[in-house]
Parts: structure tokens; sequence; C-alpha cells
């Protein structure tokens, strides 16, 4: 039982996951030509297949990229800025 708890305390939190996804993407980009076709409208089947990860943290992730300038966001996916 105390395992059980412990263990629960040490998962991260969601916006913890964002963030470490956040810097799984930009690598992604940067190996992927600065491009992913992949957005906020795709379906969470294509992105948890893509990146093993909920929509929800795709978009905080992508959110945080955006506010941090690192990408730019069109109708046809991301792209790494200049």
């Amino acid at each position: 039982m105390a395992t059980a708890k412990v263990e629960r305390y040490q998962k991260k939190t969601g916006h913890e996951l964002a963030l470490d996804f956040s810097e799984e993407l930009l690598r992604y980009l940067y190996e992927h030509d600065g491009f992913c076709d992949l957005g906020d409208k795709s379906p969470s089947e294509e992105i948890s297949a893509r990146f093993g990860v909920s929509k929800k943290v795709f978009k905080q992730a992508v959110s945080d990229l955006y506010k941090r300038k690192l990408i730019t966001i069109a109708s046809d996916g991301l792209h790494l800025t200049n």
C-alpha cells in the first residue's frame, strides 16, 4: 500500500509531461526538416500513434513551443521558426 502511494507521487503531472514532450516534439521537428503534418485539428489516434501521447499533452506542448516562438502553426501543420 505504501509503495503504491509513493509511486503515485513520483508520477509526473500533466504539465511536466507536456514540457517533456515539448522537447521531444522539438527534436522531431529538427529531424524532419522543421515540419510536422499534425496539428491541433488532427485526430487523437494519429497523435497517439506517432508520438504516444494524448491530444491534450500534444496541444499543451505545441502551445509551449508557440509561446516560446520556436514554431509557427499553419493549416498544413507545424513549422520551426527561422
